[in-house]
Parts: structure tokens; C-alpha cells; sequence
């Protein structure tokens, strides 16, 4: 995609460069669950909906490195944006659905018994229903869902904010986080809800004098959520919707 082998840095100089990271981005029907090919996935959305959304502008020069996990250098000023990817799932249910390949076609997995604040026993099999077994929970209600990702994706960016803070962790003018979202609760909530909760709890969350990432991003419900603390921009990246915004950005400039 955008790095492959020993490929570490990469140069874009014109629109038509990121445009085929579009139709590269927009032709692969599975990513697999390898970390670098996770953070190449993540980045390439990101340099996309940027650029496309005027947050970027060319040259854009792309380095692959460790902590952060993308340095880009961009613009006609050459401004640096030190960018760490990281994956956003509930531990227990990340376990459950390895195991859950075994079960018999037809077979369920109940989603509310992995609400973040009910830890599930490591060997617990309470959430797989084989065919024909009932259902026993009760579902989700009050905005339930919306409730249990909240705990997901603050642990994750409080997580990598202690990263952040770490003496290792090479800091830039601008420091930003994406959140790729792998939680039971990445499908099916109401997405404006959600984040709108997040970023109640933000405002209340104690500060302690820690460096903060200056933009966090997420992508969850085939969205790109362009810094969710702040403008809070969506982007579909869905692949036809992906096509129409990067062919609408072509007539526009």
C-alpha cells in the first residue's frame, strides 16, 4: 500500500500521488490483523481525508519510524505532525472471537456481556451461542451501547497518552493519535451519541500535568472521525463514498 519491504519514506508531490493511495486504499477487500499493516491502512486514510479536507497540503513527505509511529512532513512550510496508531478492542472479547471460529455455522456471539465495567473470567464462555440456544441477556438500552465505548476508547487514549509522556517518545509540533476502533461496540451505536459522550468525559478528565496528543482520530463505523475532542469532522471511507469525495475534491480544485 503505501510502504512495502525496506520502503520507509515516501514523497508526495502532486494530487495525482495521493490519488492512488485512493485506489489502492479503495481495491483491498481485507487487511488482516498484522499491527503493520494496520498502521499502514490507518495512515493512508488519514493522508487521504487530510489532504482532501485542506488539513494538508503538498509536498507531503511520509516517514515510517517508531514512536510515533509516522512522522509526515508537509506543506510549503515543511510543518511536522508526529502520528501514533493504535487499535481500540475489550480484551476478553478480542479472546472470544478466535475461539468463537470453532463454533458451528449459524452460531451467536451476545455482545452486552462484554460491557467493559463486567469483567468476563479469561475461560468464560457466556457470550457464544451455538444454533438453537437462547439468549440471555437482555440487551441494550439507555443508550447502552453508546455507554459501553466510552470505557473502551478512554482506556486506550489514556493508555497511549502515558506513551506519549515516556521519555522515549520523540515529540513534534504537532502530536496526534488515530484510534482504529476493534471494540464489540464498533458497529451498530449511534455515532454522533457516542462521541459526544467521549468528549464529556474528556472535558472532566483529571489533566495531572501530562503532555496530551494535540488532535485524537478515529476511525470506527466506516468513519474517519477527524479530531473527535475538537471539529469533530466525519468522513465516510467507505469505498464507493471514498471515490466520490476524492472525485468531488478533483472538480473542486
Amino acid at each position: 500500500m503505501l510502504f512495502s519491504g525496506e520502503c520507509k519514506e515516501r514523497i508526495f508531490t502532486k494530487a495525482s500521488d495521493v490519488g492512488q493511495i485512493v485506489e489502492c486504499v479503495t481495491s483491498v477487500t481485507e487487511i488482516g490483523g498484522h499491527t503493520d499493516a494496520r498502521e499502514n491502512f490507518a495512515v493512508c486514510l488519514f493522508l487521504i481525508v487530510c489532504f482532501a479536507k485542506s488539513k494538508m497540503g503538498l509536498p507531503i513527505k511520509v516517514l515510517r519510524r517508531q514512536s510515533p509511529d509516522f512522522l509526515l512532513c508537509y506543506g510549503a512550510e515543511q510543518k511536522l505532525l508526529g502520528l501514533e496508531h493504535t487499535r481500540a478492542t475489550t480484551e476478553k472479547y478480542a479472546m472470544d472471537m478466535k475461539g468463537f471460529e470453532q463454533y458451528p455455522e449459524g452460531s451467536l456471539l451476545e455482545l452486552p456481556p462484554y460491557d467493559p465495567n463486567e469483567k468476563l473470567p479469561k475461560k468464560s464462555r457466556i457470550a457464544m451461542r451455538k444454533p438453537g440456544e437462547k439468549l440471555i441477556s437482555p440487551g441494550w438500552g439507555d443508550y447502552g451501547m453508546e455507554r459501553a465505548w466510552i470505557p473502551v476508547m478512554s482506556s486506550c487514549i489514556e493508555h497511549k497518552t502515558e506513551v506519549l509522556n515516556k521519555e522515549h517518545y520523540e515529540k513534534f509540533p504537532s502530536n496526534d493519535l488515530i484510534v482504529e476502533d476493534e471494540s464489540h461496540v464498533s458497529v451498530g451505536k449511534r455515532l454522533h451519541q457516542s462521541i459526544s459522550m467521549l468528549r464529556e468525559k474528556h472535558l472532566h478528565a483529571p489533566v495531572g500535568g501530562q503532555c496530551a496528543f494535540d488532535k485524537v482520530h478515529v476511525v470506527t463505523e466506516g468513519r474517519l472521525v477527524y479530531d473527535v475532542f475538537g471539529e469533530a469532522l466525519e468522513t465516510s471511507i467507505r469505498p464507493a463514498q471514498l471515490h466520490e469525495m476524492w472525485d468531488q475534491h478533483l472538480r473542486q480544485s
